[in-house]
């Protein structure tokens, strides 16, 4: 699969309308609602990387 693929299917799972009803119910704790925002972090952050380097080897990863 490739990577865009990969993003866009994380995107949908993210942005998805079943998300979206589930971080809306009253009973989701903080710390729920802290994990979602904190795998959105994460794929925007991925995203950027990606945006920023035309191609990732391995001796650019740390």
């Amino acid at each position: 699969m490739e990577i865009d693929r990969v993003i866009e299917v994380a995107e949908e799972s993210l942005y998805g309308k079943s998300m979206v009803l589930e971080l809306s119910a009253y009973d989701l704790s903080d710390y729920q609602r802290g994990i979602v925002a904190g795998r959105i972090s994460m794929l925007n952050f991925v995203k950027n990387m990606l945006d920023t380097q035309e191609d990732i080897d391995e001796d650019n990863i740390i």
